[in-house]
């Protein structure tokens, strides 16, 4: 809330180089995003053990030459800028986690890059991710690219196909350039993202899947 943010505030101006944890025992995953971009090196929170992210917050402080260490997926982020060790602490705090993220930014500037950083610090990060280019794709062929069909589903299909929300399953699926997408597929994708299940064009078989979406 407003009270924290300002503690938050008065704090780093007073010392940034200090790592600050944040305990919040109502913070939400909005506010602990929040309270990241303004400066906090971690956010502990109902869920969480504080003490342990305060111990690995005093680890980072000892070690930060080494950064990369035992982080792979942060050599990917290339820099040191403040921008960019805010964009790794954000990974960091929901990488553990299945919520639904959304990536903004300019054409250009790595949004994919992100993306596959987020996937790999994530536990789903030894299968592979899938990424579909929503602009890529011809608007006919976007419902049955996410979701597949079933053979005889119209005409040319000839085989079943898995679409990639199922390729996708326990591992994490990457939409890019979403805001392209059809109203018609967003309104098959609402209910994908929020119950994790879709039928294939075709057919009335509801299919449930373990999928992280970006």
């Amino acid at each position: 809330d407003d009270a924290v943010e300002d503690v938050l505030e008065r704090l780093l101006a007073l010392r940034r180089s200090v790592p600050i944890v944040v305990c919040d025992i109502s913070a939400r995953l909005a506010d602990a995003v929040r309270y990241m971009q303004l400066g906090a090196y971690d956010v502990a929170g109902p869920e969480d053990d504080a003490v342990a992210k305060i111990q690995a917050a005093a680890e980072a402080c000892r070690s930060r030459p080494s950064e990369a260490v035992g982080e792979p997926w942060r050599e990917m982020l290339v820099g040191t800028s403040p921008a960019i060790r805010r964009t790794a602490d954000v990974i960091r705090l929901v990488a553990k986690r299945r919520s639904t993220v959304l990536i903004s930014g300019e054409t250009g500037t790595g949004k994919e890059v992100v993306a596959r950083a987020l996937h790999l610090a994530s536990p789903r990060g030894h299968f592979p991710m899938i990424a579909v280019n929503v602009a890529g794709l011809p608007e006919t062929l976007l419902e049955t690219e996410l979701f597949g069909h079933v053979k005889g589903a119209f005409t040319g299909a000839s085989q079943q196909r898995i679409g990639r929300c199922e390729q996708a399953h326990r591992s994490t699926l990457f939409l890019d350039e979403i805001g392209d997408l059809p109203l018609d597929v967003q309104t098959k994708l609402l209910r994908f993202l929020q119950e994790r299940e879709f039928q294939r064009v075709g057919s009335s078989e509801t299919i449930r899947v373990d999928v992280r979406m970006i």
